[in-house]
């Protein structure tokens, strides 16, 4: 039986010749929109963070507040809750510092702190359909999907620090130990 080697590209075998892509590689693989928004803790007790939306890094002091609301449907809110807001300081044309409120879903939000990831991302604002929560990071870069959970939500305002989940049978933790 003679040796063949079989071609493999990231450990599937190698698909036949592809046409060559309308839109390059280069392209698809930017960030479009609010795509990207990473909330990095570098310490909890004080409180230090950072923002990057996509790659624009907003610093603590200009952030106001960082809110998240995801909530199954409810009698309350039959469509569920699904809401990512940043306040943060924007200079004015005048020359002065102003508070500036802007909704981030559809996104990507990572939450890094405390050894500790939250990923979640909203395909459509204000829906649930296109909604993925991961929690961690595995040795082999998958993470624990979630499921069975009825709300999560995730606060970073200075000095505070808070995500919680709350799962279907009623059982609420905190996904960041705090001090």
């Amino acid at each position: 039986m003679p040796f063949t080697k079989e071609l493999r590209m990231f450990g599937r075998p190698k698909p036949e010749a592809a046409p060559p892509l309308a839109i390059s590689a280069a392209e698809r693989a930017k960030i479009m929109g609010r795509g990207l928004v990473q909330v990095v803790v570098t310490q909890t007790e004080p409180l230090e963070f950072i923002v990057l939306i996509n790659e624009k890094v907003i610093p603590q002091d200009q952030v106001g507040s960082l809110f998240v609301s995801i909530e199954a449907p409810s009698d309350a809110a039959p469509d569920g809750t699904v809401q990512a807001t940043l306040e943060y300081l924007v200079d004015t044309i005048g020359g002065q510092a102003a508070m500036q409120r802007v909704e981030l879903f559809p996104c990507t939000l990572v939450l890094l702190a405390a050894g500790r990831r939250v990923a979640i991302t909203a395909s459509s604002a204000g829906s649930l359909d296109g909604m993925w929560i991961n929690l961690g990071l595995k040795p082999d870069g998958s993470s624990h999907e979630v499921s069975g959970a009825q709300a999560l939500s995730v606060i970073v305002q200075d000095p505070l620090l808070q995500a919680k989940i709350t799962w279907n049978d009623g059982r609420e933790e905190d996904l960041i130990p705090v001090a």
